[in-house]
């Protein structure tokens, strides 16, 4: 024991054995809380990836399901304001037979059209009788066989529809089986005259609910109503629903965890659902998942303890073999022992230790200033922040030194259908996903091209390439590698554009134009496309179509024509599809009927028919989409404009803003607009808040400025004639104004704006 003791006390004597022996302590402790703690965080990153796959799953579930119910309710709408339906509810007397015949057909035709539906009811409340297919027509309550179920009438009062499962009666000749059925109330001047419904053939509304083939971990699916009911279930082994209830009442926001049951540790991920207040559910086993870990959490654990052996002989090695040299070296350091600042220079490790820490320190901000600086001087480049050209070919030369004087391309990477991507992704998360669509194309590009990267901002990504040999490597299908991969592993379309090649770096702003340019032909050519600008630089289109019919199109919306305003949609997507203009032309134009869509609509929804994003919001789309978003703002837009067409308020406000639009270039205000009609000042400026949610003098300068607006884009006119042609005397007035409303100033909006409309 004696021996062991001062054996111990002389490997310690020295500095330099005591700070081994602490490192080994440290570095053990390290080790044993790594071999601890790796369960745990492989348990955690393992529930999280699991969860997002099975989110993902669910979401796609639930998207095709809450179509059905969408379509089914508006159906439904439709149904309740049928005619026939109308004169049921309210006839005091019995319907006639022939009128009873085209209920019950027009119930069949439902039906049919919907193949996930068995059967659909009309539910009188004051008479208590039915119209229903393929029943027919009772007269009585009584002698209906499916009857039990009108007592939902109480759960309709605070709500418009309502999708519930339900017990079937034996009059049924179902007894006890549970049936899914929609329920909409029918309410005729304020007073709940019948209630529509639907039953559904779960198979066929459910057939997208299926589980995993591919894995072999046990999982099992459901749908719990919001109190915890039980509507679907799927799997082997099912889990009472008020189980689960608990685990999703205890989870909260969050929405995936682990919850015991039966002696097995399970993992629940679930999907809330906006329309039904449904909670989609799928459940795995988690012990299946983790039971690598656990092994990996034995392994670890073992090679911890095996480390420390090791260490322990390696500080007796150390201090016997390796320590001699050491000493020799520290005492040659004997002049820079001691430092002003107390700093012990003699201890050889520690000078060693601060000296790589200092490199390893310095090179890391070498690497990232290097590539921040490259990034934002081909951006400042783009932007025409920097226009010298000595400057731009100096720091070219700085930067980019290990690049040759082969040809260069500019590559940008578009986010197709950029507004719906952004509403399902955080702004936290559209970094993440944009900094690793950029590492995806490079990654497929560095073995034979040089990159530099940046963000563009909102849809767009860009990357500066050079060959790295003078042999050509294949964009294009390297490119498209990239949009596969990115769309298997981020869920995220893209599309993307290239420039011609170029060699000089002061044409580089032009090539990312070229790019720019190219890729807007993702509006003929379909998302996921890689767009050369040499593909598209020839390419002469035809003339955009005759702007009477985006007039007629706005005027058929206003009168609430709905068929003719979107046969005239039809005819200028087919017009611009067979002629293909310029993106930027034909966006230019489809943002011109949107606004007035917008205009016609009262802006209540939309925050206003000059937003900037009313066009942007269309850059992403391919043809068809702009032509679907369209087509259903023509008919919002129709339905609403039938519904005030007989309003006395909505007439006079009409009336007032086709005096405005008469007398843009006048020098009239707000008491000349209310004489018009006419009514006071404070009436008319009532009314006009009431029906388009903002005042008469803002709605009259936005008229203004999106008037010169057109002008600064159509004409050559200078601004000061542009300012007295919509009513502004003094020129700085109009361009305060102009700034106010647009962000820009007239002469740079004009600059822009052409730019963008007629391409590169």
């Amino acid at each position: 024991m004696a021996k062991l003791t001062n054996w111990t006390r002389t490997l310690l004597s020295t500095t330099q054995a005591r700070l081994v022996f602490a490192l080994t302590i440290a570095v053990f402790l390290i080790i044993l809380t790594v071999s601890l703690t790796s369960y745990y965080t492989s348990k955690s990153v393992l529930q999280s990836e699991l969860s997002e796959m099975h989110h993902q799953l669910l979401s796609d579930k639930m998207n095709f399901i809450e179509g059905y119910i969408q379509d089914t309710d508006g159906s439904a709408i439709k149904l309740a304001l049928h005619s026939g339906v109308y004169r049921y509810l309210t006839e005091e007397g019995q319907l006639s037979q022939a009128e009873i015949k085209q209920l019950t057909d027009y119930l069949k035709s439902i039906v049919v059209n919907l193949p996930y539906l068995e059967s659909a009811y009309i539910y009188n409340t004051d008479t208590r009788s039915f119209v229903a297919y393929p029943q027919g027509y009772s007269s009585r309550f009584i002698t209906f066989p499916d009857s039990d179920w009108v007592g939902v009438e109480s759960e309709l009062r605070e709500r418009p529809m309502l999708v519930k499962s339900r017990t079937l009666s034996a009059s049924s000749g179902r007894e006890g089986a549970s049936q899914l059925t929609y329920f909409r109330k029918i309410v005729i001047q304020g007073k709940t005259k019948g209630i529509i419904a639907m039953n559904y053939d779960s198979a066929a509304l459910f057939s997208q609910m299926r589980l995993n083939a591919v894995s072999r971990i046990d999982n099992s699916q459901y749908i719990l109503d919001k109190d915890g009911n039980l509507v679907y279930a799927l799997g082997n082994g099912l889990i009472d629903e008020s189980a689960i209830h608990q685990t999703i009442s205890r989870l909260g926001e969050k929405r995936y965890g682990d919850f015991k049951q039966d002696g097995k540790r399970l993992l629940l991920t679930y999907n809330p659902s906006p329309i039904t207040q449904w909670n989609y559910v799928s459940i795995v086993s988690q012990d299946q998942v983790l039971a690598k870990s656990k092994t990996i959490r034995t392994a670890v654990l073992l090679v911890s303890f095996g480390a420390l052996v090791l260490g322990a002989w390696l500080i007796i090695h150390i201090h016997a073999v390796s320590f001699r040299p050491i000493r020799r070296m520290t005492r040659l350091l004997a002049d820079y022992e001691k430092s002003d600042d107390g700093t012990d220079f003699g201890k050889l490790e520690g000078i060693t230790y601060r000296l790589l820490r200092s490199h390893e320190e310095l090179s890391r901000q070498i690497r990232l200033t290097k590539a921040e600086a490259t990034s934002k001087f081909v951006q400042d480049v783009v932007m025409g922040n920097l226009s010298g050209k000595r400057e731009i070919e100096s720091r070219w030369r700085q930067y980019f030194q290990d690049w040759t004087g082969g040809p260069l391309r500019v590559v940008i990477v578009s986010v197709d259908r950029y507004a719906e991507w952004a509403e399902n992704v955080t702004d936290n998360d559209r970094f993440l996903y944009k900094y690793a669509m950029l590492n995806i194309a490079e990654e497929l590009l560095a073995g034979d091209c040089r990159s530099v990267n940046l963000d563009l901002g909102k849809d767009k990504l860009a990357l500066l390439i050079q060959p790295i040999s003078d042999r050509q490597p294949d964009l294009g299908e390297r490119l498209e590698g990239a949009i596969r991969m990115i769309q298997g592993v981020l869920r995220t379309d893209v599309s993307i554009g290239i420039s011609r090649p170029f060699e000089e770096i002061l044409r580089l702003r032009q090539a990312f134009y070229e790019a720019e340019t190219a890729v807007g032909y993702r509006l003929y050519r379909g998302y996921r496309s890689v767009i050369s600008y040499e593909d598209i630089a020839a390419a002469e289109g035809a003339g955009l179509p005759d702007p009477a019919h985006s007039a007629n199109l706005l005027e058929a919306a206003e009168s609430g024509n709905a068929e003719q305003a979107l046969r005239l949609m039809e005819r200028i997507a087919e017009h611009i599809g067979r002629g293909e203009p310029s993106p930027s032309a034909a966006i230019f134009a489809f943002a011109d009927i949107r606004k007035g869509l917008l205009k016609l609509e009262g802006m209540k929804e939309h925050g206003g028919w000059d937003d900037p994003a009313v066009a942007s919001q269309l850059e992403t789309l391919t043809l068809d989409g702009i032509a679907g978003l369209l087509e259903k703002e023509i008919v919002r837009t129709c339905e609403h404009c039938r519904g005030m067409t007989g309003s006395k308020e909505y007439l006079m406000v009409r009336q007032m803003i086709e005096f405005m639009k008469r007398h843009l270039d006048g020098n009239i205000g707000v008491q000349e607009i209310a004489a018009s009609v006419p009514i006071s000042v404070s009436l008319a400026s009532q009314l006009f808040k009431q029906e388009t949610n903002e005042t008469i003098h803002d709605y009259f300068t936005k008229l203004r400025v999106e008037r010169a607006g057109e002008l600064l884009i159509e004409t050559d006119y200078k601004l000061s004639e542009i300012a007295r042609m919509v009513g502004y005397q003094h020129e700085n007035s109009f361009i305060r104004v102009f700034r106010k409303f647009k962000d820009i100033t007239p002469g740079k909006y004009r600059e822009n704006m052409k730019y963008k409309r007629f391409s590169v």
